[in-house]
């Protein structure tokens, strides 16, 4: 078996310039939406995730090496404030904690992409960014408060593991070639 190489080729960089120059602009869009469907409540959790999780996804099907969904998220998310992220620059610390999540899921998962490994990886996000979140929301240090808060966003990251690989393995069969290959569960 061919050992993979933990280097970026010139295509890698150019792949992952073009997904930070595409991503930015697509999350601060995604940013205003959530922002403005606020009016929902708790159930804008069960959706507002997807926007920003599927380009790590994204990222490490064409770049499947690990760190590539942390540079593209980080930078990404720089380019998100840039642009006017109604949240502020505490989105370049939601990106880069996104990435980070998605490529630990990835080597947890033996540098495979899976339906399984998608879901874990947006826990994990939703994992590193709760504290961020509780400051922000003001979220009472009380075990129903918190159930309440997180159980639509806890939700919404499965859907939104669910949703990114199906969307990926769309990619796959339109034939979008990806540095690895999208396994069904």
């Amino acid at each position: 078996m061919e050992k993979k190489s933990s280097r970026y080729t010139t295509r890698d960089l150019v792949v992952m310039a073009f997904l930070i120059a595409v991503s930015g602009p697509f999350q601060v869009l995604w940013a205003h939406l959530n922002f403005n469907l606020k009016v929902l409540g708790p159930f804008t959790a069960l959706f507002s995730n997807a926007g920003f999780m599927f380009w790590g996804f994204l990222t490490l099907y064409l770049v499947p090496k690990p760190g590539s969904a942390t540079l593209v998220k980080g930078i990404g998310a720089v380019i998100e404030v840039l642009l006017g992220n109604p949240v502020g620059p505490v989105a370049i610390a939601y990106g880069a904690l996104e990435g980070v999540a998605v490529d630990l899921a990835f080597l947890a998962f033996r540098q495979r992409i899976s339906v399984e490994m998608m879901i874990v990886g947006a826990l994990f996000s939703q994992a590193l960014t709760a504290p961020i979140d509780f400051f922000r929301d003001r979220v009472p240090f009380q075990f129903l408060a918190m159930a309440a808060y997180w159980a639509p966003g806890v939700a919404g990251t499965v859907l939104t593991g669910y949703v990114s690989s199906l969307l990926l393995r769309l990619l796959q069969r339109a034939g979008v070639k990806g540095g690895v290959r999208v396994q069904a569960s």
